[in-house]
């Protein structure tokens, strides 16, 4: 639903990978995986990224053979353009929820962010222990990662 609200005219599937992007440098392989796409359909979306200037290829310097895939300054700017869009929705939607409403909202969040952990965790995982990555307690609640996370659901329900 905010993807529709970002105000960018990129496709759904553009704004997804120019999201995934927003970290760190993937490979082809990497965004696929991610965005739950065949390394063609990746492709072709990084190839029409690059061409708008949102994106750019280069080597690895550790390994030649390896192609990285990052947001070039352009792209970090229409990022930032759908992320306040973004923040400028739950802004007006949550205006004039209650406390009570915000708190459950804020609950909700954190279970949210738990799941997206465990299935996070399980897709990292090697295909031969995906079942020791599903039997792993979650991440500890006060990890720089979560802390992070919930920092950030908290400010966006709150402005």
């Amino acid at each position: 639903m905010l993807y529709g609200a970002s105000g960018s005219t990129l496709p759904r599937g553009m704004r997804s990978v120019l999201f995934a992007l927003s970290g760190a440098p993937l490979q082809i392989s990497q965004i696929a995986r991610q965005e739950g796409i065949g390394q063609s359909a990746a492709t072709r979306m990084v190839g029409r990224l690059e061409a708008l200037g949102l994106v750019r290829r280069a080597r690895s310097d550790m390994d030649r053979r390896v192609v990285m895939v990052s947001a070039t300054n352009r792209g970090r700017a229409e990022l930032e353009y759908m992320r306040e869009e973004s923040r400028g929705v739950m802004r007006d939607v949550l205006r004039d929820r209650s406390a009570r409403e915000l708190r459950q909202l804020a609950q909700a969040s954190e279970a949210l962010e738990l799941l997206i952990g465990l299935v996070q965790r399980r897709s990292d995982a090697p295909a031969n222990s995906t079942r020791a990555a599903l039997s792993r307690s979650p991440a500890p609640a006060h990890s720089t990662r979560a802390a992070s996370s919930r920092r950030k659901s908290r400010r966006a329900l709150h402005s």
